[in-house]
Parts: structure tokens; C-alpha cells; sequence
């Protein structure tokens, strides 16, 4: 339905949403539960709605760092993916040895990112929290391969394909 801060909805979202899965010839659901909620939402045919699970293939384990505090989180920088819950469950470890590397697109929120940057700075934590934009191929294979925690702050997600390919590393 979009993201949207909490108490407010993206006017017109749901609507949108009802005429495009109405207009569809089918519908796929990344999970059972994705599919229920659509069912249970819109008046669809559930015939049309379908499962079809995202995978990844298997990665080399990965060899994290000596000190073991190397935190990383892959998700768009957005409100709905959570990262100002991230930021303030590390503002309140800060005595903790750490280190936080969030990949993923930069440019949905920019107020957001901006504002993000802006109490990390406020928290002293801007040289250990770090933006560096979105990541794929084997720039990410490198960040997994270097992470000791993949942390997924998100507000909800239908599968969570970050869990998958971490759990492949």
C-alpha cells in the first residue's frame, strides 16, 4: 500500500492496488502468507493468485571480521525498511565495538536519509554508521562475505529476501 509513517495511509494506494491486481490475468505472491493477505484484502480470484517462493543460490560462508562487530544492512534506505529503529537501537549500544554498513539505494527519501545522516552525525555515530548507496554483483557478495551480523530493521516485509541470502552465506 506504500510507505507511509505510522497513523498515515498513501492516499488513493489501496485503490490503485485493487484496479491493477482487478486488471491482472494472475497474481504472484512471494509467500503463502502474501498471498492470504491478498485474498483476505481484495476481491480477487484466488485462482489467479499464485506462490512462487524468491531464492538464492548458494555463497561461500562467510568470514566476517576478527573483532566479530561488523553489522550490515541491505534494504533500500526508507522509512518502511526501518532504519531510524536501526539507528537508534545502535545510538543506545554505542559503548559496544561496532560498526554499521547500510547498502541499498539512497535516492527513494532523500529527507529521510538526510535526516538519518543528520541524528547519526547528532549521536556521534557518523563514522561508524555508514551510507555508501546501493551495492550488486560483487560489490554485495563483498559486503555479506565481510558482515558478522546482517540486521533487517524493516516495518514488514512480505519475505525478506535479505534474510535468504544471508542464511545462504
Amino acid at each position: 500500500l506504500g510507505a507511509a509513517p505510522p497513523g498515515q495511509r498513501v492516499p488513493g494506494a489501496r485503490e490503485r492496488e485493487r484496479a491493477v491486481l482487478g486488471a491482472a490475468h494472475a497474481t504472484v505472491a512471494t509467500s503463502e502468507w502474501s498471498r492470504a493477505l491478498i485474498l483476505r484484502t481484495h476481491p480477487v480470484d484466488a485462482a489467479r493468485v499464485h506462490v512462487a517462493a524468491p531464492g538464492t543460490d548458494a555463497a561461500p560462508v562467510a568470514s566476517g571480521t576478527p573483532d566479530g562487530g561488523h553489522l550490515l544492512c541491505v534494504a533500500t534506505v526508507a522509512w518502511h525498511k526501518g532504519h531510524d529503529l536501526l539507528l537508534t537501537a545502535l545510538a543506545d549500544n554505542d559503548g559496544l565495538p561496532w560498526r554499521c554498513v547500510c547498502v541499498g539505494p539512497l535516492d527513494r527519501e532523500p529527507a529521510f536519509v538526510a535526516d538519518l545522516r543528520r541524528r547519526a552525525d547528532a549521536a556521534g555515530l557518523d563514522d561508524r554508521l555508514a551510507f555508501p548507496g546501493a551495492a550488486t554483483g560483487s560489490a554485495l557478495d563483498r559486503a555479506y562475505a565481510g558482515a558478522d551480523i546482517v540486521v533487517l530493521p524493516s516495518r514488514g516485509e512480505t519475505h525478506g529476501m535479505v534474510v535468504t541470502e544471508a542464511l545462504a552465506r
